[in-house]
Protein backbone atom coordinates (compact mmCIF):
# COMPACT_ATOMS: atom_id res chain seq x y z
CA UNK A 1 0.00 0.00 0.00
CA UNK A 2 1.51 3.42 -0.56
CA UNK A 3 1.70 5.78 2.39
CA UNK A 4 2.34 9.12 3.43
CA UNK A 5 4.23 10.09 6.08
CA UNK A 6 2.98 13.53 5.86
CA UNK A 7 0.97 14.59 8.82
CA UNK A 8 -1.12 17.64 7.59
CA UNK A 9 -3.64 17.66 4.62
CA UNK A 10 -4.80 20.59 2.62
CA UNK A 11 -7.33 20.56 0.33
CA UNK A 12 -6.16 22.03 -3.21
CA UNK A 13 -8.59 24.88 -4.30
CA UNK A 14 -8.25 27.11 -7.71
CA UNK A 15 -11.78 28.12 -8.74
CA UNK A 16 -9.79 29.02 -11.65
CA UNK A 17 -8.69 25.35 -12.32
CA UNK A 18 -10.73 23.19 -15.09
CA UNK A 19 -9.95 19.19 -14.55
CA UNK A 20 -10.75 17.19 -16.80
CA UNK A 21 -13.12 14.44 -14.86
CA UNK A 22 -12.49 10.83 -14.61
CA UNK A 23 -12.12 9.30 -18.25
CA UNK A 24 -15.29 7.01 -18.85
CA UNK A 25 -15.08 3.62 -20.58
CA UNK A 26 -15.85 3.01 -24.21
CA UNK A 27 -18.76 0.82 -24.51
CA UNK A 28 -18.62 -0.59 -28.18
CA UNK A 29 -20.72 -3.51 -29.87
CA UNK A 30 -22.61 -4.33 -26.47
CA UNK A 31 -25.98 -4.95 -27.02
CA UNK A 32 -28.45 -2.59 -25.21
CA UNK A 33 -29.76 -4.91 -22.71
CA UNK A 34 -26.26 -5.15 -21.15
CA UNK A 35 -26.11 -1.54 -20.34
CA UNK A 36 -28.29 -1.76 -17.49
CA UNK A 37 -26.09 0.67 -14.52
CA UNK A 38 -28.31 -1.06 -12.13
CA UNK A 39 -28.02 0.25 -8.51
CA UNK A 40 -31.45 -0.33 -7.00
CA UNK A 41 -30.18 -3.20 -5.36
CA UNK A 42 -28.66 -1.27 -2.21
CA UNK A 43 -30.79 -0.91 0.59
CA UNK A 44 -32.07 2.44 1.64
CA UNK A 45 -31.09 3.57 5.18
CA UNK A 46 -32.87 2.93 8.09
CA UNK A 47 -35.30 5.78 9.04
CA UNK A 48 -32.90 9.05 11.06
CA UNK A 49 -34.00 11.13 13.13
CA UNK A 50 -36.74 12.69 11.90
CA UNK A 51 -40.16 11.45 12.25
CA UNK A 52 -41.87 13.38 9.80
CA UNK A 53 -40.13 14.51 5.84
CA UNK A 54 -41.43 17.43 3.88
CA UNK A 55 -42.03 17.00 0.20
CA UNK A 56 -42.43 19.79 -2.34
CA UNK A 57 -45.70 19.27 -2.56
CA UNK A 58 -46.15 20.20 0.94
CA UNK A 59 -46.98 16.67 2.52
CA UNK A 60 -45.42 15.59 5.76
CA UNK A 61 -44.52 11.71 5.41
CA UNK A 62 -42.95 9.25 7.70
CA UNK A 63 -39.38 8.05 6.63
CA UNK A 64 -41.25 4.04 5.27
CA UNK A 65 -43.04 6.49 3.10
CA UNK A 66 -39.98 8.30 2.31
CA UNK A 67 -38.15 4.90 1.35
CA UNK A 68 -41.17 4.55 -0.75
CA UNK A 69 -40.92 7.62 -2.58
CA UNK A 70 -37.09 7.63 -3.03
CA UNK A 71 -37.42 4.22 -4.47
CA UNK A 72 -39.46 5.67 -7.34
CA UNK A 73 -36.85 8.04 -8.07
CA UNK A 74 -34.35 5.80 -8.53
CA UNK A 75 -36.86 3.92 -10.59
CA UNK A 76 -37.47 6.74 -12.98
CA UNK A 77 -33.86 7.85 -12.82
CA UNK A 78 -32.41 3.84 -14.40
CA UNK A 79 -35.23 4.51 -16.92
CA UNK A 80 -33.87 7.37 -17.88
CA UNK A 81 -29.95 6.57 -18.10
CA UNK A 82 -31.51 3.34 -20.00
CA UNK A 83 -33.34 4.99 -22.32
CA UNK A 84 -30.23 7.25 -22.60
CA UNK A 85 -27.59 5.06 -23.11
CA UNK A 86 -29.43 2.56 -25.37
CA UNK A 87 -30.23 5.53 -27.61
CA UNK A 88 -26.66 6.42 -28.00
CA UNK A 89 -25.22 2.75 -28.83
CA UNK A 90 -28.07 2.43 -31.26
CA UNK A 91 -27.35 5.74 -33.21
CA UNK A 92 -23.59 4.13 -33.57
CA UNK A 93 -21.35 6.89 -30.91
CA UNK A 94 -18.08 5.43 -30.82
CA UNK A 95 -16.80 8.37 -28.02
CA UNK A 96 -17.08 7.64 -24.57
CA UNK A 97 -20.18 8.02 -22.68
CA UNK A 98 -19.08 10.62 -19.84
CA UNK A 99 -20.13 7.58 -17.32
CA UNK A 100 -18.41 6.09 -14.98
CA UNK A 101 -19.16 2.73 -16.35
CA UNK A 102 -17.51 -1.25 -15.78
CA UNK A 103 -14.75 -2.01 -18.22
CA UNK A 104 -15.27 -4.75 -20.65
CA UNK A 105 -13.00 -7.11 -19.39
CA UNK A 106 -12.55 -9.28 -22.76
CA UNK A 107 -11.94 -5.74 -24.66
CA UNK A 108 -8.73 -5.14 -21.18
CA UNK A 109 -5.72 -6.82 -23.61
CA UNK A 110 -2.75 -5.75 -21.63
CA UNK A 111 0.38 -6.56 -20.20
CA UNK A 112 0.90 -7.09 -16.26
CA UNK A 113 1.39 -4.05 -14.44
CA UNK A 114 1.87 -2.46 -10.81
CA UNK A 115 -0.66 -2.24 -8.44
CA UNK A 116 -0.40 -0.37 -5.01
CA UNK A 117 -3.81 0.59 -3.05
CA UNK A 118 -4.46 4.05 -2.05
CA UNK A 119 -7.80 5.03 -0.16
CA UNK A 120 -8.80 8.17 -1.68
CA UNK A 121 -11.03 10.78 0.20
CA UNK A 122 -14.41 11.97 -1.88
CA UNK A 123 -13.99 16.28 -0.99
CA UNK A 124 -16.88 19.09 -2.10
CA UNK A 125 -13.77 21.03 -1.34
CA UNK A 126 -11.18 20.01 -3.58
CA UNK A 127 -11.44 21.19 -6.92
CA UNK A 128 -9.36 18.48 -8.83
CA UNK A 129 -8.49 14.70 -8.05
CA UNK A 130 -5.21 14.95 -6.55
CA UNK A 131 -2.42 12.51 -5.73
CA UNK A 132 1.30 12.81 -4.44
CA UNK A 133 3.89 11.75 -6.63
CA UNK A 134 4.87 8.46 -4.47
CA UNK A 135 1.45 7.19 -4.23
CA UNK A 136 1.49 6.03 -7.69
CA UNK A 137 2.77 3.00 -9.18
CA UNK A 138 6.34 2.80 -10.50
CA UNK A 139 5.20 1.90 -13.80
CA UNK A 140 3.01 4.98 -14.02
CA UNK A 141 3.50 7.87 -16.77
CA UNK A 142 3.30 11.26 -15.26
CA UNK A 143 3.46 14.20 -17.15
CA UNK A 144 5.15 17.53 -15.92
CA UNK A 145 3.16 20.44 -14.75
CA UNK A 146 3.77 22.98 -17.80
CA UNK A 147 1.35 25.64 -16.78
CA UNK A 148 3.34 27.05 -13.91
CA UNK A 149 -0.02 27.17 -11.99
CA UNK A 150 -0.62 25.73 -8.53
CA UNK A 151 -2.89 25.14 -5.65
CA UNK A 152 -3.80 26.82 -3.09
CA UNK A 153 -5.07 25.52 0.32
CA UNK A 154 -8.27 26.51 2.61
CA UNK A 155 -5.83 28.58 4.72
CA UNK A 156 -4.73 30.24 1.58
CA UNK A 157 -1.40 28.27 1.70
CA UNK A 158 0.19 27.56 -1.76
CA UNK A 159 0.28 23.94 -2.88
CA UNK A 160 2.88 23.01 -5.31
CA UNK A 161 1.04 21.06 -8.51
CA UNK A 162 4.01 18.67 -10.02
CA UNK A 163 1.98 17.45 -12.89
CA UNK A 164 -0.93 14.53 -14.00
CA UNK A 165 -1.46 11.12 -13.93
CA UNK A 166 -4.33 8.69 -15.97
CA UNK A 167 -4.34 5.75 -13.93
CA UNK A 168 -7.12 2.77 -13.36
CA UNK A 169 -8.96 2.23 -10.09
CA UNK A 170 -10.35 -1.03 -9.59
CA UNK A 171 -12.54 -1.90 -6.84
CA UNK A 172 -15.70 -4.43 -5.58
CA UNK A 173 -17.67 -3.02 -8.43
CA UNK A 174 -15.23 -2.64 -11.50
CA UNK A 175 -12.32 -1.02 -12.76
CA UNK A 176 -13.00 2.63 -13.85
CA UNK A 177 -10.00 5.53 -15.60
CA UNK A 178 -9.19 8.85 -13.29
CA UNK A 179 -7.10 11.41 -14.35
CA UNK A 180 -4.93 13.04 -11.19
CA UNK A 181 -3.49 16.44 -10.62
CA UNK A 182 -0.11 15.20 -8.87
CA UNK A 183 0.40 17.71 -5.93
CA UNK A 184 1.87 18.22 -2.47
CA UNK A 185 -1.04 16.41 -0.39
CA UNK A 186 -0.74 13.83 2.73
CA UNK A 187 -3.72 11.75 1.30
CA UNK A 188 -4.97 10.92 -2.11
CA UNK A 189 -8.41 13.36 -2.71
CA UNK A 190 -11.73 12.74 -5.28
CA UNK A 191 -12.98 15.79 -6.03
CA UNK A 192 -17.13 15.83 -6.55
CA UNK A 193 -17.05 18.78 -9.09
CA UNK A 194 -14.69 16.59 -11.21
CA UNK A 195 -16.61 13.23 -10.70
CA UNK A 196 -20.19 14.84 -11.42
CA UNK A 197 -18.47 16.67 -14.37
CA UNK A 198 -19.05 20.18 -15.94
CA UNK A 199 -21.55 22.81 -14.35
CA UNK A 200 -22.89 22.97 -17.71
CA UNK A 201 -25.00 20.23 -19.12
CA UNK A 202 -26.55 17.64 -17.50
CA UNK A 203 -23.60 16.17 -15.71
CA UNK A 204 -21.69 12.96 -15.79
CA UNK A 205 -22.29 11.47 -12.31
CA UNK A 206 -24.42 12.17 -9.22
CA UNK A 207 -22.54 11.54 -5.88
CA UNK A 208 -24.60 10.54 -3.00
CA UNK A 209 -23.96 10.61 0.92
CA UNK A 210 -25.46 9.01 3.77
CA UNK A 211 -24.06 9.35 7.75
CA UNK A 212 -22.81 5.25 6.38
CA UNK A 213 -21.44 5.30 2.49
CA UNK A 214 -21.18 8.05 -0.41
CA UNK A 215 -21.77 6.55 -3.83
CA UNK A 216 -21.40 7.57 -7.35
CA UNK A 217 -24.43 6.66 -9.15
CA UNK A 218 -25.69 7.62 -12.78
CA UNK A 219 -26.42 11.36 -13.55
CA UNK A 220 -29.94 12.00 -12.99
CA UNK A 221 -30.62 10.55 -9.42
CA UNK A 222 -30.13 13.51 -7.46
CA UNK A 223 -32.53 15.64 -9.54
CA UNK A 224 -35.34 13.07 -9.16
CA UNK A 225 -35.22 12.56 -5.84
CA UNK A 226 -35.11 16.38 -5.28
CA UNK A 227 -38.76 16.40 -7.07
CA UNK A 228 -39.93 14.61 -4.42
CA UNK A 229 -37.78 15.95 -1.64
CA UNK A 230 -37.63 19.69 0.22
CA UNK A 231 -34.22 19.61 1.47
CA UNK A 232 -33.02 20.75 5.03
CA UNK A 233 -29.80 22.66 3.47
CA UNK A 234 -28.88 23.15 0.09
CA UNK A 235 -25.21 23.92 -1.27
CA UNK A 236 -25.44 25.48 -5.06
CA UNK A 237 -21.91 24.73 -6.86
CA UNK A 238 -19.73 27.98 -7.34
CA UNK A 239 -16.82 27.24 -9.75
CA UNK A 240 -16.27 23.62 -8.70
CA UNK A 241 -17.43 23.96 -5.26
CA UNK A 242 -20.23 23.88 -3.36
CA UNK A 243 -20.87 26.63 -0.77
CA UNK A 244 -24.62 28.83 0.85
CA UNK A 245 -24.77 31.95 1.80
CA UNK A 246 -26.20 32.16 5.46
CA UNK A 247 -26.87 34.72 8.47
CA UNK A 248 -25.40 33.10 11.68
CA UNK A 249 -26.36 34.13 15.05
CA UNK A 250 -25.12 33.18 18.86
CA UNK A 251 -27.58 30.11 19.86
CA UNK A 252 -28.98 31.36 22.75
CA UNK A 253 -31.34 28.23 25.12
CA UNK A 254 -34.66 29.30 26.35
CA UNK A 255 -34.38 31.44 29.37
CA UNK A 256 -30.84 32.37 29.16
CA UNK A 257 -30.01 35.83 29.19
CA UNK A 258 -29.67 38.27 26.30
Amino acid sequence: MATSSRTTTTTPHDDTYNSPTAKATLVKNVPSTCLNLRFGHHELPEPGQYERVELRDGRAVCPRELSKIVQEAIAEAQRIADSEIEQYVLNGNDDSLGLITHEDEEELIAPAVEKVTIRPAMDSGAVANVLHPKDLPADAEPQPNRTGKHFVGANNARIEKFGSCETVLESHLGAVGCNWQLADVARPLHSVSVVTGPIDGPGKQDVLFNNKCGFVVPPGVVAEIMKRVKPIMEYPRDGNLYTCEVEMSAFRRQGQDA
